[in-house]
């Protein structure tokens, strides 16, 4: 038999190699919402970086967080993976000493702008695929530990590691389509029913008004259930 190649070399240079490839759907669907010029005209962001506007940076954090990234310091990654550049229409990512600052200069009046702009959306595709004729709405209060100064945390309950500083926030899912649809963050301290009817009056406020009060269910987890729920629903 003729010898053949002794030698075989391997390289991973090519840039737009990636494992992200599944990802592709993700960047025509925001494409068609027009998020990025959405999040620039409606979201007002202090900007104090000349290399990218506070869209591209709310962007690379949302892209990253749907990549699998679920820490800042994970994302540099990203910086040598074409495809994924190419999604964001950036030509680098950006690095952690301009991320971290970013989210330390968003206020609360922005953060609100965000959830109005979610909220817009949510009930723009509301009906899709087909009109909803129900919802069920799940409470749960979860624990969050965290190590640092962050602002607002709190030592309080914690059933898997007692000491540390924490948040205790309340969230709720629509459970047809496990769509978050609200969330508040308090101080780990928080009793676990604490400001739970008014958390609740914020989700019906949000149902669209072409479904009736009857159509509505809501389940809560042991820490949010209670009297003066119960007796709010009553109400309603």
């Amino acid at each position: 038999m003729p010898k053949g190649l002794r030698t075989l070399r391997l390289a991973f240079a090519e840039t737009h190699l990636t494992p992200f490839g599944g990802m592709v759907l993700l960047p025509r669907f925001c494409s068609k919402l027009r998020l990025r010029g959405l999040l620039q005209n409606r979201v007002k962001i202090a900007q104090r970086n000349a290399d990218y506007l506070p869209s591209d940076l709310v962007l690379a954090l949302l892209y990253a967080i749907m990549a699998g990234r679920r820490r800042i310091n994970k994302t540099e990654i990203r910086q040598y993976n074409g495809t994924f550049l190419s999604w964001l229409g950036l030509s680098r990512f950006p690095k952690q000493s301009t991320l971290r600052p970013f989210l330390q200069r968003i206020s609360t009046r922005s953060v609100r702008q965000l959830v109005g702009l979610h909220d817009q959306w949510r009930a723009q595709l509301f009906p899709l695929p087909r009109r909803r004729t129900t919802l069920t709405f799940d409470l749960h209060s979860v624990v969050w530990t965290v190590y640092g100064q962050q602002q607002f945390a709190g030592v309080g309950y914690n059933p898997k590691k007692h000491g540390p500083r924490s948040y205790h926030p309340l969230i709720c899912f629509e459970a047809h389509w496990q769509e978050f649809w609200q969330g508040s963050l308090r101080p780990g301290q928080a009793v676990t029913a604490s400001g739970v009817v008014a958390f609740v009056q914020r989700c019906l406020d949000k149902v669209p008004s072409s479904l009736g009060w009857s159509r509505v269910r809501i389940r809560a987890d042991s820490g949010c259930f209670g009297k003066r729920l119960v007796e709010f629903l009553d109400t309603r």
